[in-house]
């Protein structure tokens, strides 16, 4: 259980109990604490209280499998080292201070905290000066950079280009954004606070707005469309757009009911795909740009037989947006780490030296996608996609770490540096599929 937290009060009490017992009552519980084993542990409590931290803390990093077995052993191994410490350094090192003259032990109280204090201050700066290097992303890109070569950097690793032959499995000496800021490496969206969320039944929608052309765009999906953001900004400034997000928690945006936990959020995802639809054509948007992960089934199916009613659903929806007059640009689902991987960052830095850890088989890594389906089916030259899998995948192998840059901030999301590193070959892909002057205008 977590602690601190209410679980401590048990010690706590039961401490309290034993110091308002009384030691001379008859119902006292001294014939139990005057034991043996008691008065061992009792003896050995503050060692076995120091030991036991960093073993439980250290030893499942250590052992793959930390299970009954094994914390039983970490238990029998606080017990002898704090044995072992007891006899020879705490009890030793009283006696020492009883019978000095030079170290008493209020000098020593003194200066050992003075002592104390000099190095935990010292750590701590150290500290906080190693984690701000690392959190130092644009130091870390150039330092990346400078090691892998341009054109082998970032997605480039993957291209003809990269005459080294690096490839993405590559064990780089640096990557970046180090594994502790990959972590908190996403998009403006995030802290912008622009997603429709599952905790209000998807009844708040905001909508933000980055640029302010005289273009209008939509991005709409759920959080696999929400990590293009940093893709599409610069797109925005070079064109002219107003890209407006209509991103939500989940809930992929496809105008029809979706298996969620409770009927509320079901009913509130449903409701908000047909607000976002009537948002499209009230705001005569020139292009919608959508993505969706599609992790929950259609209602009334499972994940095994959702495909072809979502399929159905988006055909419908597609038709919906192309009749207001707006051009569609949906993008394929990028691959999904997490079907092997609980966390990409912590899988970087637990694996800096053999990244093949932290990669997948593409036909396990990349999921389905019924929105691209329904494009294919629609074959509406309005209707147009593209893919980015070829920017995370080579050879049957999909990549966590691509060039030197962490592709991911958790288990399934593109960071927002690595995102951002895709912004013209999104520009260039979207330019081709679309073949419109008025969306990519002239500089």
């Amino acid at each position: 259980m977590p602690f601190p937290g209410y679980i401590a009060a048990i010690p706590v009490f039961g401490t309290s109990l034993v110091l308002l017992c009384h030691s001379t009552h008859k119902y006292s519980p001294s014939i139990l604490l005057n034991s043996k084993a008691f008065q061992f542990f009792g003896d050995n409590s503050y060692a076995i209280y120091l030991w036991h931290w960093p073993l439980l803390v250290l030893m499942p990093f250590m052992v793959d499998d930390f299970k009954w077995p094994q914390k039983i052993i970490a238990l029998a191994l606080t017990l002898v080292l704090a044995v072992l410490t007891q006899k020879l350094v705490e009890v030793r090192f009283r006696k020492f201070i009883d019978t000095s003259v030079v170290l008493s032990a209020p000098r020593f109280l003194v200066s050992g905290s003075l002592v104390l204090a000099l190095l935990s201050g010292a750590f701590y700066m150290n500290t906080t000066r190693v984690i701000d290097n690392a959190r130092d992303v644009d130091t870390a890109l150039a330092e990346v950079e400078e090691l892998v070569g341009e054109e082998c950097f970032g997605a480039s690793a993957l291209s003809p280009d990269c005459t080294q032959q690096e490839t993405a499995a590559t064990n780089y000496d640096v990557v970046a954004p180090a594994p502790i800021a990959a972590k908190t490496d996403k998009p403006v969206v995030y802290g912008d606070d622009c997603f429709a969320s599952q905790e209000t039944n998807f009844k708040e929608r905001p909508v933000c707005s980055y640029g302010d052309g005289k273009i209008k765009v939509a991005l709409v999906g759920n959080s696999h469309a929400a990590q293009w953001v940093p893709a599409l900004e610069p797109l925005a400034e070079e064109y002219g757009w107003t890209l407006d997000t209509y991103v939500a928690n989940r809930c992929a945006i496809m105008g029809e009911a979706q298996e969620f936990d409770s009927r509320e959020k079901t009913e509130g995802c449903a409701e908000l795909g047909d607000w976002v639809t009537g948002q499209i054509e009230k705001e005569e948007y020139d292009l919608v740009i959508s993505s969706n992960r599609q992790s929950l089934p259609v209602s009334g199916y499972d994940m095994d037989n959702t495909d072809a009613p979502a399929q159905k659903a988006y055909e419908k929806v597609l038709q919906q947006w192309t009749g207001t007059g707006a051009e569609v640009a949906v993008t394929r689902d990028t691959s999904w780490p997490g079907e092997s991987l609980e966390n990409v960052p912590d899988c970087v830095a637990a694996n800096r030296n053999d990244l093949d850890e932290c990669t997948g088989a593409e036909e396990d890594w990349i999921p389905m996608d019924p929105q691209v389906d329904a494009v294919k089916s629609l074959d509406d030259p309005d209707v147009v996609q593209i893919d980015m899998n070829d920017q995370l995948c080579e050879d049957g192998r999909c990549y966590s770490v691509v060039g030197g840059i962490v592709a991911y901030w958790d288990h399934s999301h593109l960071s927002e540096t690595y995102a951002e590193s895709l912004s013209q070959t999104v520009e260039s892909r979207l330019k081709k599929a679309l073949d419109s002057k008025e969306l990519f205008p002239a500089a």
